[in-house]
């Protein structure tokens, strides 16, 4: 795991980018992941609960992409790799046997997205309020 989970040229560059008001915008992005990111992983947790594959493949799926947007790359790449792994599976009828084989499979990788994505919010926030002040 990257000691560093956000990079910081990728934000840097986006700023870049938009030009005048960029540091504002690129503020803003931030607050709407910090605000909506955690409704992915509540929505992963509890589709672990329920055996609901296809939501956790719609999940890793959407938190790959908003967070690679963010330059959290480490964080996408998890992401993919359990929508890769998922997305055969979204669509099939399987019995309690096979949910619980790809439960015990996709355990750790849910474990490590939580731990990540933690790390994650941190350094955005802490990049968000050295663009700010």
């Amino acid at each position: 795991m990257p000691e560093k989970q956000v990079n910081l040229s990728v934000l840097n560059e986006l700023i870049n980018d938009i030009g005048e008001g960029g540091k504002e915008m690129v503020s803003n992005i931030i607050t709407t992941y910090l605000n909506y990111t955690p409704t992915i992983f509540s929505n992963i947790e509890q589709a672990f609960q329920q055996n609901d594959i296809q939501t956790i493949y719609r999940s890793a799926h959407t938190l790959k992409s908003s967070s690679a947007n963010l330059g959290a790359l480490f964080l996408s790449e998890i992401s993919k790799k359990l929508e890769i792994q998922l997305k055969p599976l979204a669509e099939t009828s399987l019995s309690d046997d096979q949910i619980k084989q790809i439960k015990d499979d996709i355990q750790g990788q849910v474990t490590v997205l939580r731990e990540v994505f933690d790390q994650v919010c941190k350094e955005l926030k802490d990049f968000q309020n050295q663009i700010t002040s």
